[in-house]
């Protein structure tokens, strides 16, 4: 019975490796308040890809998918890129990094009135379903490729760091 019990919580474990336990037990407990009181302005999101891999500037997007019970809204929340970092490749004794590129966005102007206006349209009456995701697309390389190193992090406000939602995912695009 132990070891069954050992055996389903490595594969749960397991199961969401490139999410860190972390952010999971953080949403887990999320609710309306939080995202009432969320700074528009504040949000960011991180893309982190292998060199020279860059990501397609004018694809990425937070979009948020509310679910009220009755209607499902997909709202688009435009991102522009706000600051780019270089991270040198790194070998050591048991692994090496390849060199990466860190992409930050912030929310467009419109984007953070439509946040804003989003924010002020809930009350405390509402329970509903609220998903949060980063969309990037890839820009095109000359070489096909076969997989893809990506992490993605989020800051909900200047308090706290960025929270990472995907750590090192590596993804398979050879179909």
């Amino acid at each position: 019975m132990k070891l069954l019990i050992l055996a389903l919580l490595m594969t749960c474990l397991f199961g969401c490796t490139s999410v860190p336990l972390s952010t999971m037990a953080k949403f887990a407990t999320a609710d309306e308040s939080d995202l009432i009181s969320l700074e528009a302005e504040a949000i960011r999101a991180r893309v982190t890809l292998d060199q020279p891999l860059e990501p397609d500037h004018e694809s990425i997007a937070l979009k948020m998918e509310v679910d009220d019970g009755q209607h499902v809204q997909v709202l688009d929340f435009p991102l522009t890129l706000e600051s780019q970092t270089q991270h040198a490749a790194e070998n050591g004794f048991f692994s090496s990094r390849p060199a990466k590129s860190a992409f930050t966005y912030k929310m467009t102007t419109r984007a953070v009135e439509n946040f804003k206006t989003l924010q002020g349209s809930f009350s405390s009456k509402d329970k509903g379903k609220y998903t949060f995701e980063i969309s990037a697309g890839i820009k095109p390389q000359e070489k096909p490729l076969n997989t893809i190193t990506l992490s993605l992090a989020l800051r909900l406000n200047e308090q706290e760091g960025f929270i990472t939602m995907l750590d090192e995912a590596i993804i398979d695009i050879e179909q």
